[in-house]
């Protein structure tokens, strides 16, 4: 299977362009064994290199039924790529020079890739910058978007893929293409992801059209505050013009438990466009407590009706309420 046959199959479902897909080519008819994907069937690599073994596997057959002879090679730096491809994976770093052989094997069927470790060999892709917008000393809410940005370099330009990687578990989120000396592409993510959350790290990993895989660049996301829901619980109006109103207010944290953001937030009490009381609420995860904030209203001449509104960061609540005239009676 050629580049261009893979790059067709990863398709452009799920989290930033890419996501679980099967192993069938696109136009051509299904597999009938397993089909050797990207790598070069020969490659020489600098001493400590890791290489990306993959194939492609037919119809109902388990990546992991796939047998891998590796010797006594020690594992690359990527985890298992099956979720995200539908295809069987192996990485291998190459420690000592000499020449290897790697095999996959299934039902019959043997794909052998031979690779040279050597002083003069190709050198790994690498990843020149990566970075988190918003960055890690901004604050951020759950359903803000967050942008990572990988500046990947080949000096072999044969840059072929991107792997994005959430630092939490270790899996798969997307697998971009990208291509030449030296690219750039971008996962952008419509809401704060759970390993950001967390307080975890997104991870990218470059590799190669001949299997040349890259280390690992990690960036760290901004702090995502724990969300607080409000609820109004009563209020004391109707009132008299110049009286104190007051409102009852339920604050809870309705984050996850495993969130490591700022838990504290302010609740406040609006009036058109004026904050006329305030208070700091800090609240552990599933916690909840009652407040109360309140102004003294302003003289007025004849009864009138204005909605108020209680809003933290995350959350607002609008009600409508009544206060009479000072004497009581409308003009």
């Amino acid at each position: 299977m050629r580049r261009r046959d893979y790059l067709s199959c990863i398709g452009a479902a799920g989290i930033g362009g890419a996501g679980a897909v099967g192993s069938d080519r696109a136009g051509g008819p299904p597999l009938q064994s397993i089909e050797r994907v990207g790598s070069s069937e020969e490659v020489t690599v600098t001493l400590n290199s890791a290489m990306l073994f993959e194939v492609a596997v037919p119809d109902g057959v388990d990546p992991v039924d796939v047998d891998w002879a590796l010797g006594d090679l020690s594992g690359g730096p990527l985890l298992d790529l099956s979720y995200a491809t539908g295809n069987a994976t192996r990485s291998a770093r190459f420690e000592e020079s000499g020449s290897y052989t790697i095999r996959a094997s299934h039902d019959g069927t043997t794909v052998e890739w031979a690779v040279t470790a050597a002083e003069d060999g190709r050198d790994p892709p690498r990843i020149d910058s990566l970075s988190t917008r918003p960055g890690p000393d901004e604050t951020i809410g759950v359903a803000d978007s967050v942008e990572i940005v990988a500046d990947a370099l080949d000096d072999a330009g044969d840059l072929e893929r991107l792997v994005w990687v959430e630092g939490r578990n270790y899996t798969v989120v997307a697998v971009h293409e990208i291509e030449g000396e030296s690219d750039t592409t971008t996962l952008s993510l419509d809401e704060a992801p759970h390993w950001i959350q967390y307080g975890y790290p997104t991870v990218a990993y470059p590799i190669c059209a001949d299997g040349r895989l890259g280390e690992g660049a990690t960036s760290d996301g901004p702090s995502v505050r724990q969300p607080f829901a409000l609820e109004l619980v009563e209020t004391n109006a109707p009132v008299t013009a110049g009286d104190r109103f007051t409102a009852t207010v339920s604050v809870a944290n309705v984050g996850d438990m495993m969130m490591v953001g700022p838990n504290t937030q302010g609740v406040r009490l609006v009036v058109g466009d004026e904050v006329v009381d305030s208070q700091s609420v800090t609240l552990d995860w599933n916690e909840s407590t009652t407040i109360e904030l309140g102004y003294a209203t302003y003289p007025v001449e004849r009864d009138v009706t204005f909605p108020i509104r209680v809003a933290c960061a995350d959350d607002a609540v609008t009600r409508e309420i009544h206060v009479t005239a000072n004497d009581g009676a409308d003009d």
